[in-house]
C-alpha cells in the first residue's frame, strides 16, 4: 500500500504495533480491558489517518486560540 507521508506512515506502523499487542494479549489470555486498550489505539491510529479523530494536541491548539461556550 502507498503511504503518502512520514505522519501517515508513522501512524500505520502504530497501529501495527497495537494490533499485534493486543493479538499477543488475547494469545496469552490477557484480560479483555487489556485487549481493548490495544485495540483502542489502533483504531484511534487508523482513524487519525483517515481525518475522522482529532487528537488531543490538535484540541489543544484550537481551543487556546479560541473562547468556545462563553
Amino acid at each position: 500500500a502507498l503511504i503518502p507521508n512520514l505522519r501517515q506512515k508513522v501512524l500505520m506502523e502504530q497501529a501495527s504495533a497495537a494490533a499485534k499487542a493486543a493479538d499477543a494479549d488475547l494469545a496469552r489470555q490477557a484480560g479483555p480491558e487489556l485487549v481493548a486498550v490495544n485495540l483502542t489505539l489502533a483504531a484511534d491510529c487508523l482513524a487519525e489517518i483517515m481525518g475522522t479523530h482529532a487528537g488531543v494536541d490538535i484540541l489543544g491548539a484550537i481551543f487556546s486560540r479560541f473562547c468556545i461556550g462563553k
